[in-house]
This record gives structure tokens, sequence and C-alpha cells, in this order.
């Protein structure tokens, strides 16, 4: 079973075919992360409704330059370092 994080405006958690999902709200410019999933899926959703995809790709990349909370319990990382690593993915 593969598990999926999707963030997103509100917190969810449940199960599709073969997949685990937690959706989480995020205002700010970064995601915290606990636990771990196959895939992270990161959308960013403004007033209108329109949305764009900031990361979906494998989490461990993301926990590999994420910074850890000790305080906190969770990795934290920058939606501008989301965008980097998926740029760097796409290109190779």
């Amino acid at each position: 079973m593969r598990e999926i994080i999707l963030l997103t405006t509100e917190t969810f958690n449940g199960i599709f075919p073969n997949a685990l999902c937690h959706i989480q709200g995020k205002s700010s410019g970064q995601v915290g992360l606990r636990g771990t999933a196959d895939l992270l899926l990161v959308i960013k959703v403004d007033d209108t409704a329109r949305w764009n995809e900031v990361y979906y790709d494998d989490q461990q990349a993301v926990l590999d330059i994420s910074r850890y909370s000790k305080r906190d319990n969770k990795h934290v990382v920058t939606h501008a370092k989301l965008r980097e690593l998926a740029d760097l993915r796409l290109t190779g």
C-alpha cells in the first residue's frame, strides 16, 4: 500500500484504493511533515479556487532537504525548496 500526503486547506485523513491520504491545511509558505509516505503532493489554492501543483513526487527526497524541528517533532520545508526540487527532478 502506498501512502500519499496531500496538503491543502483543511485537515482530513482517508484511505484510497492502495493508498493512505493525509490532507492538511497550510496558509504559510512552508510545509510541516510528520510520519512517512511514499509520495507527497503539495498544491497551492488561491482565493478563486485556482490551484497549481507545487510538488508531487517522492517524500523521502523532501525529507532529505528539509530541516527538522525538534520542538514540534516535524520536518519543515519551504515551497521555494519544493519547487527547486521538483525542477531538478524534472530536468534529471
